[in-house]
């Protein structure tokens, strides 16, 4: 009988690392999508899958090195909730007029330095998120019938502060502290002189925080989903069934 020929350890681990190899190169080049929002039109634009995810990690660095800046040497949730929000009230103005509205990511919205309302509160909750403080915009409205306005929240000392970020405004309590959305809409002396003759939807602004009520908290914040362990985290839940596709 003929011997059978041995391959020797060295082949047979060269031979595992090229097929491992061969494999991640294939998977590499698949191909993805990205989105991007001119004018409320949504376009889809194709790019290799590792060209999307080395931007993705490029952004989320990009994302942690800024929380870094407009963070240091600040402690304690309330004054970086609020750093935070004075950084995004100082850098991203509103939109100027005539200008196409271009929704893609926050770091383009940072380079550009304006934004739409929900741009702003955007960039808000991710900078406090990425430095510690879980945040969140949403829309809320008066009732179904109504768009309502955006309000950002930030997660300080147990309880979802509000804020106004397109309009500047940090609501408080009369003893100074942040304040939830609850004391807001029971307490109309808690909002601002200025925004008091501002109609949002055909009412007050009053009138629509008094309507307004809680909006749910996501399970994993927009923000989150920008960073890249807990993104794909999600994405592996997803698979399994154990949680909804974003």
């Amino acid at each position: 009988m003929r011997a059978r020929a041995r391959t020797s350890p060295w082949t047979r681990r060269l031979l595992a690392v090229t097929v491992v190899v061969a494999a991640l190169g294939g998977v590499a080049f698949w191909p993805a999508t990205t989105r991007q929002g001119v004018n409320y039109q949504v376009s889809i634009h194709r790019l290799p899958l590792y060209a999307k995810a080395s931007e993705f990690v490029e952004r989320s660095a990009q994302y942690r090195q800024l929380a870094d800046d407009v963070m240091r040497g600040v402690n304690g949730d309330e004054a970086r909730a609020l750093a935070a929000f004075a950084w995004t009230c100082r850098t991203i103005k509103p939109m100027p007029a005539g200008v196409a509205v271009i929704d893609d990511h926050i770091a383009n919205i940072v380079s550009r330095g304006y934004g739409t309302g929900d741009q702003q509160a955007d960039v808000f909750a991710t900078i406090a998120t990425y430095g510690g403080v879980r945040s969140f915009w949403a829309r809320v409205p008066m009732d179904r019938s109504t768009p309502g306005m955006i309000l950002s929240f930030a997660h300080v000392d147990g309880a979802w502060r509000v804020f106004d970020v397109a309009r500047h405004v940090a609501f408080r309590t009369s003893e100074g502290r942040l304040a939830t959305l609850d004391a807001v809409r029971t307490t109309p002396s808690l909002v601002p002189d200025a925004l008091r003759a501002l109609t949002v939807d055909g009412a007050s602004y009053v009138e629509v925080l008094a309507g307004a009520s809680m909006p749910p908290v996501p399970d994993v914040l927009r923000a989150e989903m920008q960073m890249p362990m807990p993104r794909l985290w999600h994405e592996f839940q997803a698979v399994l069934g154990l949680t909804s596709q974003s």
